[in-house]
This record gives structure tokens, sequence and C-alpha cells, in this order.
């Protein structure tokens, strides 16, 4: 299993605990992570230096997010821009997020406009050898958000592919496994987000959910979402792709990193150690 980690957790953690951002990459090295995922505006100056830099501290770039507003007068630019930096930093994955729905426009016709700019997106991947996905958002002002919605745009768009977000499903009051089941065959990317229903650490920051609920940032495999069983049905399904561990609004975003990457090497250890007891 390849173990990834949000590059903006590194930043925030080499921030609070005073240390450069080199020992930092260093330190989650130790815990266990072999990758990063990075916002488009981490790699933008010089793509293929980001790659080096990171590659001097034995990490790899799992994922490349873009946070696009595919609203009127979009600039198609903007797409090209993106993929070939993301070329450049030799990335094959990439997660976009559309936009909200603007207040003061019909929301059919946003959707639409998401869509062409999804399609055109995605064939000009395409030609670079890089895979777009979409994510089940926690958002509600979104056309691309929950299951449902996910299934219908990848039925219109065949080269669209799905990055599972484990905590994002739970914040729409929707089941992780049988909604990811029905998704499970355009699975390219996993993000393993936690939930939990009380602050772990003051300073945490809560998101409201839908229902009224506040949920907080957890480490992974100590919150409310089933984890284990979810990993155990995505190894199941032969997936080889990375796992990055995301805790947005975590105060102490090193302890979060130190305990979700041991969590996950104490399953990897004990999913090795089943499958020899069954041959």
């Amino acid at each position: 299993m390849k173990l990834s980690v949000f590059y903006d957790h590194v930043l925030d953690a080499a921030k609070t605990q005073r240390c450069s951002i080199q020992d930092m990459l260093k330190t989650i090295k130790g815990f266990g992570y072999t990758a990063v995922e990075c916002n488009h505006e981490h790699i933008a100056e010089d793509p293929a230096g980001f790659r080096t830099f990171l590659s001097q501290h034995g990490l790899q770039i799992s994922c490349v997010c873009k946070w696009f507003n595919f609203g009127p007068g979009f600039d198609n630019t903007q797409i090209e821009t993106f993929l070939n930096d993301c070329a450049a930093a030799q990335v094959k994955t990439v997660l976009v997020i559309p936009g909200l729905f603007a207040k003061d426009m019909d929301r059919e016709k946003q959707t639409q406009n998401m869509l062409c700019a999804l399609q055109c997106l995605c064939e000009k991947a395409e030609k670079l050898g890089i895979v777009v996905t979409l994510e089940d958002l926690d958002q509600i002002q979104t056309p691309f958000a929950t299951q449902q919605q996910l299934s219908d745009v990848f039925g219109q768009i065949p080269a669209l592919k799905f990055t599972c977000d484990t905590g994002n499903f739970y914040y729409h009051g929707i089941d992780l496994l049988p909604a990811f089941e029905k998704l499970q065959d355009r699975l390219v990317h996993v993000h393993l987000k936690d939930r939990s229903l009380k602050r772990l650490t003051p300073g945490d920051q809560g998101t409201q959910t839908p229902d009224g609920k506040t949920i907080f940032p957890a480490p992974t495999g100590s919150g409310v979402i089933p984890m284990r069983e979810f990993l155990n049905t995505v190894l199941q399904t032969g997936y080889t792709g990375y796992f990055t561990v995301e805790h947005y609004g975590a105060a102490n975003q090193l302890d979060f990193m130190q305990k979700s990457a041991g969590w996950m090497l104490d399953f990897i250890k004990s999913d090795e150690k089943a499958k020899t007891q069954s041959v």
C-alpha cells in the first residue's frame, strides 16, 4: 500500500513546529509516507523543480488538486496551464473541483458549463497521459458531490475517474461502503478522511453538515468512518494506487500525521499477517 499525505499538512506542521519544510519532509518520510498530494499552487512556479525537491527527500507526488470556477467566461487556457504544469512535474493523476453554484445564475446552465469544461479537460489530459478525477465533495452548492450525482456525470464523461474521499459521504449522510461499491469501477485514487463527533484537540476546526451536526477532523482509524472495512473492500478490488491521509482543520497536523501513519502501518501488518495465515 502506498501512503501519501497532503502537502498543506506538511506546511502547517512545519509552521507550528517552527522547523524547515525540509526537516518536516524528513519527519513524515520517517512516519512511513512515500508521497505528498499537492495543490496546483504548490507546483506552479517550477513544476519540475518541485518534483526534484520532493525526490531529494524520497517522496513522490501522488496527485495534484485544482479548484476551478467553470462559470461564464471561463478561460480554457487555465486548463492548459494546469495540465502542462502537471505534465512537467510528471504527475499522472489530478483531482478537479469544478466550483460551486453562483446564487444569481440558473443551476442547470451552470451544470452544463461545468460538464463542457470537464469534457474539454479530460480530452486534453488524455493526450498528456493524465487521468482526471472527481471526488465526493463535502459541499451542497455543487452538482457533483453525492454518489448519484457522481454516477450521472461519470455516465456522461467516460474518461472521468473517481477519487473516493472516505469522510465526505458521511457529510451528506450517505453510508460509505454502499456508495463506494456503486462507484468502485471508476476508482483511481483515495483520500483517507476520518471524522469525529467531538473536538479531539483544542483548536480543531469543525464543519457543519447539512443536517446540522458539527464534525471534526480525526486521525485515520480513530473516528466514526468504518476505515478498516473500507480498506478491506478497496483492496479486494485489486486497487494499487495511493491512499492520501487528509485532516484539514486539525490544530496539530504533526500529531495527526503521525497517528494516521501509525494506524495505517498497523493495518498493513495485520493485512499481511492475515494473508500469510490464509495460505
